[in-house]
């Protein structure tokens, strides 16, 4: 069944309302079992790696729905999720601290830019598909 673009956005966003309670719970385990064992910034990592194993297989089955080139899908998913990274990474250290704004609003600032500029990249080159005029569905 072919997503309307609007149903493909309201299924990305509840993705990711599911996969930041996912995420959160995960992490508030980790550093709950590891206590003092290791330092907080593992749970992090292990975190994001299993959130967005997790995100890949809800994005590729349920929001863009498409099937085969597993690999592909899932290499250009973890770009553009370390890209995304990165750039929430940098915008975070430039303006939190070189310029001293405060980290919360600016965090809420990149969630939102984050939000906007994945749905766009998952669809456009994540999911793409050769043929479907980059609306993220079907087979070559």
């Amino acid at each position: 069944m072919k997503l309307s673009e609007m149903d493909q956005r309201a299924l990305f966003l509840i993705a990711g309302f599911f996969n930041t309670l996912f995420g959160l719970a995960l992490f508030s385990l980790l550093v709950t079992f590891l206590g003092t064992r290791a330092p907080a910034v593992v749970s992090v990592v292990i975190t994001w790696v299993v959130s967005v194993a997790v995100a890949f297989v809800v994005h590729r089955k349920w929001v863009f729905q498409v099937s085969g080139y597993v690999y592909m899908d899932l290499a250009r998913f973890a770009i553009a999720n370390i890209v995304l990274l990165l750039v929430n990474l940098g915008v975070v250290a430039i303006l939190v601290d070189h310029y001293r704004l405060p980290p919360i609003p600016v965090q809420i600032g990149m969630i939102v830019f984050i939000l906007v500029s994945s749905y766009g990249t998952h669809k456009s080159f994540s999911f793409r598909r050769r043929g479907d005029s980059n609306d993220g569905r079907g087979d070559l």
